[in-house]
C-alpha cells in the first residue's frame, strides 16, 4: 500500500516516539538527496535552494552541505518570513558561509552549470492553497526551469501538489524529479500528478524503514525491491541455457523495428536470438541487425517449432503482415510470448478470436501496449490510458489496467508511458519510475520488446517479475545515457539505448535509486 500523508505522519510519529532519531533521519535523508542529485549530474554546478520553514528545508540544507563538499556552489532563499523550525535552523547554521542568500529575480550571472533547483518549500503535510510568499517562490522555480534550463528536484513532493489526491494547485512546482523519502506516497502516482512529479525516486532510509508488506496492492518498483528478482548467471551458463529466443518482427517499411528488438534482446543477455522476418524484407533487415543475430524468413516459422525456443517476442514493425499462426500460438505455445505493436493490433481486431481471455494458457503471455494499443485491446476511449489524465472522471490508468488484468487472468500487462504500469492477476499493480520523456521516440518500445523477451526466457514462470524488471532496465538505460553519455532527452535515439543496458543492470544489482 502506498501511504497517504496522514498515514506517513503517523508512522513517523510512532517511530520517533519509540526511540527513532529525528536528527539522524534528517541527516540521512539529506545525504541520500545529495547522492540523487550527483547521480543525475556527476559534475559540480550551482545549487539553488528554495526553502520554507519546515523539515523539507532541513533535508535540502543537509544535501547542500554534501554537494558543497563535492564542489558545488550553493545559494539559498527562504520564501517566507519567520524563523525556521529548530532542526532546520541548525542545518542552516552548519552550512555556514558555504551558502549565500540569493534573490530569485536576479540569479548570479557567473553561476556555473548545471543549475539545480531544490524545492524544499513545503512537505507532504502542507496546507493548500499555498500562501502568497510560497506561491511567488513556486512561480520563480518554474520560470527558472523554463527560461534558464534549470533542473528542478522536489524534496518529498512538488510544492503545491496535494500528496494525498495528486491534484495540482495553482501554481504547482513542475519538477524534473521528485526525491521522496522512505516510501512513495499515494498522491505521487496519480495520473494528475505525473506532469509535476517527473522522475519519481524513492530514497529509502535505514533510520526510518517503511515496513515491507507481504501482499501490497500497489507499489513503486524501485531497485531495492527488484534486485532480488534478477536471475544470477551461474558460472556454468552457456549460450543454450542463457535463453533461446525467437523474434517475429520487421517488414519492408519497418526493417529498423526488427533490428531494435534484436538489439534489446542481445544486450539484455539472451544466449541465442533468431529473428524471423518476412522474406521480402530480409535484404533490408539483415544489414541493420547485429552480427550475433540468426536471421530466417518468416515462412520458416511454424507454431510447432516453439519447443526450439524459451520465449518468443512478436509484433515490432510487422505492419500489415498477416500472422495466421498467432491465434494457435497464443492458445497452445508452451513457452512465454511477448506481444507488442502489430501483434496486439491484430489481437485487438479480433482476428484471432478471444484467446487471451482464457483463464489458463500453457505459457506466460506478456502484452506491452502503448496507450492507443491498450485502448483498442480494452475497447475503451484512447484517452483512458493516457498518462496525466483519465479518460473519464471515473477511470484512471490504474483502474483500467486492473480491470483488464481481471478480465484476462492468464495475461501480464505492461502498459507503457510515464510511470509504466505492470499488473497481472494475483500480483500487485506496480509502477515503474524509470525512463521519462527520452523514450518518446518511435522504436523505444521495440527495444523493450527484446529486453522483455530475453528476461522472460530466464524467468518463464515469473512473467510479472520479468516485465517489471524489463521496464526498469529499459528506463534506467535511457536515464544513464543522459546523465553519463552526453545525450539529451531530445537526442537519445532508440538505436543507442540498448548500449546503456549494461550500466542499468549494474545499477539494479547495486540497488542504486
Amino acid at each position: 500500500m502506498l501511504p497517504t500523508p496522514a498515514q506517513m505522519s503517523e508512522f513517523e510519529r510512532q517511530a520517533f516516539a519509540s526511540g527513532g532519531d529525528a536528527d539522524a533521519a534528517m541527516d540521512e535523508a539529506g545525504a541520500a538527496l545529495a547522492s540523487w542529485v550527483r547521480s543525475r549530474h556527476p559534475g559540480p554546478g550551482t545549487l539553488f535552494l528554495f526553502l520554507g520553514r519546515g523539515h523539507n528545508a532541513g533535508d535540502a540544507l543537509v544535501a547542500a552541505r554534501h554537494l558543497a563538499d563535492a564542489g558545488w556552489r550553493v545559494h539559498h532563499h527562504f520564501a517566507c518570513g519567520g524563523a525556521p523550525a529548530p532542526r532546520t535552523a541548525a542545518r542552516l547554521a552548519a552550512l555556514g558561509p558555504t551558502s549565500s542568500p540569493f534573490d530569485p529575480a536576479t540569479i548570479p550571472a557567473d553561476s556555473p552549470r548545471p543549475w539545480v533547483l531544490l524545492d524544499g518549500l513545503v512537505g507532504i503535510g502542507a496546507r493548500l492553497p499555498l500562501s502568497t510568499d510560497l506561491t511567488h517562490a513556486v512561480e520563480h522555480i518554474n520560470a527558472l526551469r523554463r527560461s534558464h534550463g534549470a533542473h528542478t528536484v522536489a524534496v518529498d513532493v512538488p510544492s503545491g501538489l496535494d500528496a494525498d489526491t495528486g491534484l495540482p494547485g495553482k501554481p504547482t512546482v513542475t519538477a524534473d524529479s521528485t526525491a521522496t523519502m522512505a516510501v512513495a506516497k499515494a498522491g505521487l502516482v496519480a495520473d494528475s500528478a505525473i506532469p509535476f512529479v517527473g522522475r519519481l525516486a524513492v530514497l529509502r532510509l535505514a533510520s526510518l524503514p517503511w515496513p515491507d508488506e507481504k501482499a501490497p496492492a500497489t507499489l513503486v518498483a524501485d531497485s531495492t525491491f527488484l534486485a532480488p528478482f534478477l536471475p544470477q548467471r551461474p558460472h556454468t551458463l552457456h549460450k543454450g541455457s542463457a535463453g533461446r529466443i525467437a523474434l517475429l518482427a520487421g517488414s519492408s517499411a519497418y526493417s529498423g523495428a526488427a533490428a531494435l528488438a534484436a538489439s534489446g534482446a542481445l544486450h539484455a543477455g539472451a544466449g541465442l536470438i533468431t529473428l524471423f522476418a518476412p522474406k521480402e524484407a530480409l535484404p533490408l533487415v539483415i544489414p541493420r541487425c547485429p552480427p550475433e543475430i540468426i536471421i530466417r524468413p518468416m515462412d520458416d516459422f511454424h507454431h510447432s517449432h516453439t519447443a526450439e525456443f524459451d520465449a518468443i517476442g512478436i509484433g515490432p514493425g510487422l505492419g500489415d503482415t498477416p500472422l495466421p499462426f498467432l491465434g494457435p500460438l497464443i492458445r497452445h505455445a508452451p513457452v512465454p510470448l511477448v506481444l507488442d505493436a502489430d501483434a496486439l493490433n491484430q489481437t485487438a481486431a479480433g482476428v484471432h478470436g478471444r484467446a487471451l481471455e482464457s483463464a489458463e494458457l500453457p505459457g506466460a503471455r506478456i502484452l506491452t501496449p502503448h496507450p492507443g494499443e491498450f485502448a483498442r485491446l480494452a475497447g475503451t476511449s484512447g484517452d483512458t490510458a493516457k498518462a496525466g489524465g483519465p479518460g473519464t472522471p471515473h477511470t484512471t490508468r490504474a483502474e483500467a489496467a486492473r480491470r483488464f488484468a481481471n478480465a484476462h487472468p492468464a495475461v501480464t500487462l505492461l502498459l507503457k508511458g510515464p510511470l509504466s504500469i505492470v499488473v497481472a492477476d494475483g500480483h500487485p499493480l506496480a509502477y515503474n519510475p524509470t525512463g521519462g520523456n527520452a523514450l518518446a521516440t518511435g522504436g523505444s518500445g521495440d527495444v523493450l520488446t527484446g529486453i522483455t523477451t530475453a528476461l522472460v526466457a530466464r524467468l518463464p514462470n515469473k512473467p510479472w517479475h520479468a516485465a517489471i524488471l524489463a521496464a526498469w532496465l529499459h528506463g534506467r538505460a535511457a536515464e544513464n545515457a543522459q546523465s553519463h553519455g552526453n545525450e539529451s532527452a531530445e537526442s537519445l535515439a532508440p538505436s543507442a539505448l540498448a548500449r546503456w543496458l549494461g550500466s542499468a543492470f549494474t545499477d539494479l544489482r547495486h540497488r542504486t535509486p
